[in-house]
């Protein structure tokens, strides 16, 4: 005989079995769980109409009380997420908080992958004084070193997205490097700049080693390691294998695990870079966030089904418009990005 519960009293009830047993089961739904919770999941955004999706099975873990909702797919009005009985019963979180705690108990991260330039590293400011050093005062002043490695970057993108698709050259001949490209890449600037005969060409080689020396921003160290506590960490980067082992040696990064396309012989955005490194950390894709600083790279994640994390970078992203609604997470650095995640 299946004992009674009042609304808000308790979400779980207790019965007996056919042979005498107590045991402890979800209610199905009924009148005070029309409008159960539920958390937004990166391919069930909440539409116009404002509703999202909700699934069948929710398990939230909160101060080691677990809480078991059991219930069919259906569709919950996000503004009536503050009268449900889980949200009555987690009265001190914020919506935002809520919404959060419900997705990581439905879809547990146990692993972050990053995106490296510009989402981990200033290259801009790094790249420019290894520059510098190694010019002469007579140039250092006329030439608009922001364009010129801006130039320098965009020969990489271009590079990459013509090298990660599965017809792509790479793939079936030589891998090329990114150390490689940017060495052949510098000549070409050089002489487009006019400035070819300035540099000797260890001058060169040590301008395009520049490129495994630089500088974490501000909060990368400390917001990496506190990540590091709670998840495994590592680069998922189109960077080589010797050039991310040397930055991270020389920044600090604590990476678990380095990751780069040059295991998988061809560049992000291809699906086989997202996938290979969930495969490497024997994790599905959903049990996995991409943290990146570049739409195009977490657009190129997402399809493969890897949880986003969109980080706001000075001169990343220009001219490209993100909403939070684009991504799992939307935040300023990593520190804010761990305290989303673990709710601390």
């Amino acid at each position: 005989m299946r004992a009674q519960t009042t609304p808000g009293s308790s979400v779980l009830t207790r019965h007996k079995t056919r042979h005498g047993r107590s045991h402890v089961s979800p209610p199905p739904p009924h009148r005070h769980l029309r409008h159960p919770p539920t958390h937004l999941l990166h391919t069930l955004r909440p539409s116009s109409r404002g509703y999202i999706r909700a699934c069948s099975h929710i398990v939230c873990v909160f101060q080691h009380n677990p809480i078991v909702l059991e219930f069919s797919c259906i569709f919950l009005r996000a503004e009536e997420i503050s009268s449900s009985p889980l949200r009555q019963a987690l009265p001190d979180l914020t919506i935002k908080q809520y919404k959060v705690q419900l997705f990581l108990a439905m879809t547990e991260i146990k692993a972050l992958l990053f995106d490296v330039f510009g989402t981990v590293v200033d290259w801009r400011t790094s790249v420019k004084e290894q520059i510098l050093n190694c010019s002469p005062d007579s140039i250092q002043t006329t030439v608009n070193w922001d364009e010129f490695m801006q130039d320098w970057r965009n020969v990489y993108f271009k590079f990459a997205s013509d090298n990660s698709k599965d017809d792509a050259k790479s793939v079936f001949n030589s891998f090329l490097s990114v150390d490689q490209l940017y060495r052949q890449a510098l000549d070409v600037l050089a002489e487009k700049y006019g400035i070819n005969d300035v540099w000797t060409e260890q001058q060169k080689d040590e301008i395009a080693a520049a490129w495994h020396y630089l500088k974490g921003w501000d909060d990368s160290v400390e917001g990496l390691t506190l990540l590091k506590s709670k998840f495994i960490i590592g680069s998922l980067s189109n960077g080589n294998m010797r050039l991310l082992v040397d930055m991270a040696k020389y920044a600090g990064l604590p990476w678990d695990v380095v990751f780069s396309s040059e295991l998988f012989k061809i560049y992000k955005p291809s699906a086989r870079v997202y996938l290979g490194a969930t495969d490497y950390l024997q994790l599905k894709p959903e049990n996995v966030l991409m943290v990146a600083a570049h739409m195009y790279d977490l657009e190129a994640a997402k399809k493969c089904g890897l949880r986003t994390a969109y980080v706001v970078r000075k001169g990343e992203d220009i001219g490209i418009t993100v909403s939070p609604d684009d991504v799992d997470y939307f935040v300023s650095d990593f520190i804010e990005l761990y305290k989303q995640l673990t709710m601390e």
